[in-house]
């Protein structure tokens, strides 16, 4: 014989027809017990709230997912299950849902100065494009994933930067750092474990220090002066 837990809690939607039948029997069999003792009507009272209250809880516990969402559901704190798109029940009080959108894409940048293999300084500014694809992971396996994101390509790009020419970033070798610098931010994301996946990286036109810019400016100007004669 099931118990009353396995009967309305377990993880399975409920059969509202059964549900609303036994509470019609019910309902009938104490009208039945107060046209046979007139002076129950306490007794009757008490049902009728309980009743409601029953049903109040009962309509708590409907949640609609919508496609671009995951459900995750926590039951008594301990991760249950994951619902998908579409009507679900679960139990209120007992479990609780968390939404994620799964369709999004988060964007978030990292720019700052940071020495070339060269020691020269260069200013330095990456966009990280991701996705959650396990809402579970992305919510409880750390603290703040978007934090880990962001430590991940400050780290990545710091390391690449650091092996790069200051030359080679403003000029021939962006591409390369570019590359570089993703497939570092993919392997140590991945190593997370958070449930995020990288879209896309990409890196802005890298710039020196503003107190230099004018003369590197006019470098670049020069240099570009000079191919052109040459051509």
């Amino acid at each position: 014989m099931k118990s009353l837990f396995d009967k309305y809690f377990r993880d399975d939607p409920p059969n509202l027809d059964e549900i609303f039948k036994n509470f019609a029997k019910k309902i009938k069999n104490k009208r039945k017990d107060q046209l046979e003792n007139p002076n129950g009507p306490i007794y009757g009272l008490a049902s009728a709230v309980f009743l409601l209250f029953f049903i109040i809880w009962f309509l708590s516990g409907i949640h609609i997912i919508s496609p671009s969402e995951r459900g995750v559901v926590l039951r008594f704190g301990a991760y249950n299950r994951t619902l998908l798109p579409g009507p679900s029940w679960v139990p209120s009080i007992i479990d609780r849902v968390y939404l994620v959108n799964v369709t999004r894409d988060y964007s978030l940048k990292q720019k700052a100065e940071m020495l070339t293999k060269d020691k020269n300084i260069v200013d330095v500014e990456l966009s990280v494009v991701f996705r959650v694809v396990d809402a579970n992971k992305y919510l409880f396996s750390a603290v703040n994933p978007l934090d880990s994101v962001n430590q991940a390509t400050a780290s990545a790009l710091r390391q690449v930067v650091g092996n790069t020419t200051l030359d080679g970033i403003l000029t021939q070798q962006r591409a390369m750092v570019r590359d570089e610098a993703e497939k570092q931010i993919i392997e140590t994301v991945n190593t997370y474990d958070i449930g995020i996946e990288i879209i896309d990286v990409n890196l802005e036109p890298a710039r020196p220090p503003q107190q230099v810019s004018a003369a590197f400016d006019d470098a670049i100007k020069a240099l570009e002066d000079e191919k052109r004669y040459i051509n």
